[in-house]
């Protein structure tokens, strides 16, 4: 049993009490009520049957993960999806890969929602912008890919 400092009157009261008996502050109620000031508005929420549907459908454009505002993580996506197409056209056996956006939607699905907004949901979560980086960077390797195989088999 030690004693803590109210944050309101400034005066000492023991952990195990409910509140504060000077001014009745409430440190468990205080820090919900913080807890809930620091997600997103109801209707301005990411949603993770979205996120699971844009992995399932738009995975290799890392869409799923430009929605849950992981512009590095998208960018990392985009870049993997255009290295592997060329892997696996190279050992088909690596087609396989298709399983992996169907694993990270299954994941997004199921995760519990109090996670999921914990994670996702947050007013100040951090926003990564290198991700333009990775976008750019696989658009540029599609390219060179695309030009080297068509001025090879001309």
């Amino acid at each position: 049993m030690a004693l803590v400092k109210c944050k309101e009157c400034g005066k000492d009261f023991s952990d195990m009490a409910i509140s504060c008996p000077n001014c009745g502050y409430n440190p468990e109620l205080a820090r919900k009520r913080e807890e809930e000031r620091s997600f997103v508005p109801e209707d301005k929420r990411r949603s993770k049957i979205t996120a699971g549907f844009l992995c399932l459908f738009l995975w290799g454009l890392g869409a799923h993960e430009f929605y849950l505002g992981n512009a590095n993580k998208a960018g990392a996506w985009i870049f993997w999806n255009v290295i592997s197409c060329f892997i696996a056209s190279i050992f088909p056996v690596l087609f396989l890969l298709i399983l992996i956006p169907i694993i990270c939607s299954v994941k997004l699905w199921t995760m519990p929602t109090e996670k999921f907004d914990s994670k996702y949901n947050k007013i100040n979560s951090p926003k990564n912008k290198l991700g333009w980086f990775f976008l750019v960077l696989g658009l540029l390797i599609v390219g060179f890919f695309a030009f080297a195989f068509f001025a090879f088999y001309k």
